[in-house]
């Protein structure tokens, strides 16, 4: 009597099947526990039964053959990947068709059957979160609020941008640009976690008695570290992230008047 083994797996992390990109969202840092149902959908004793993954050096199994019918839960473990960065790997399961007294079962072809086997893949991400700040001087004064800070008539303002990295992602390229300002100067084009860079510019000071205001944007584009897309929240890749300040100035005015009256 020909026999028709089957086996299946079924791989979850963290209880999510996950089946389809970009899978079960995870803590940065954190340990997945990976768990692996295997049933025996077949008609005929599987022994030995093995699972393997190729990510995971060691799956513990409870048994080692399954009856027709019947199931068991193999378990690992597997470290978390980088922050916005993806994690796909794949279960393999091989059972071994043989009768009660452990020799081989026959196939429709009457000879031994060879192992029968499944594969399920599962994938999880962590969400990256970016965030970036600019603080803008003209000549070291902050000058967030009007009038500013007050500059010599027919000066050149000094403008520096102290950019930062506040989120948890490499970002590049970053860009600062000013909205009166037609270049601006900064040191690097990319900003690790935290880090810090400031950029630099001249600006002419205002008229006598006038004021100035000028608005600096930088934007960052979230990246692994080998450049490509980080995924945030949505599992999708993150769009760039922003952040807007403003500058004040003025010149001030020394008004003066005099009067000579004359008679004859």
């Amino acid at each position: 009597v020909a026999a028709h083994p089957g086996v299946t797996v079924v791989k979850s992390i963290n209880g999510d099947d996950a089946n389809t990109a970009p899978g079960v969202a995870v803590a940065a840092g954190s340990t997945m526990d990976v768990t692996f149902v295997v049933t025996n959908t077949g008609d005929v004793k599987l022994s030995p039964v093995t699972v393997t993954d190729d990510a995971i050096a060691s799956v513990s199994c409870p048994a080692t053959e399954l009856a027709v019918g019947g199931s068991m839960t193999c378990t690992g473990a597997l470290a978390a990947p980088a922050v916005g960065d993806t994690h796909t790997n794949t279960a393999t399961v091989s059972g071994t068709p043989v009768l009660a007294d452990g020799s081989p079962a026959l196939g429709v072809d009457g000879l031994p059957l060879a192992a029968t086997s499944d594969t399920d893949s599962a994938h999880a991400f962590v969400a990256a979160h970016p965030g970036v700040t600019v603080v803008k001087s003209i000549n070291g004064d902050n000058a967030d609020a009007a009038p500013g800070v007050a500059v010599a008539a027919g000066s050149s303002m000094d403008v520096t941008f102290l950019v930062t990295n506040t989120g948890d992602v490499r970002l590049s390229p970053v860009t600062v640009t000013d909205d009166a300002i037609a270049s601006v100067s900064c040191p690097a084009t990319e900003l690790a976690v935290g880090g810090s860079m400031t950029c630099t510019a001249t600006l002419a000071a205002p008229a006598v008695g006038g004021t100035h205001t000028d608005t600096a944007t930088v934007t960052g584009t979230p990246v692994l570290a080998n450049g490509l897309p980080a995924l945030g929240v949505d599992g999708l890749p993150s769009a760039a992230t922003s952040d807007t300040d403003s500058a004040h100035a003025y010149v001030a005015a020394h008004p003066g008047v005099t009067v000579v009256k004359s008679i004859n």
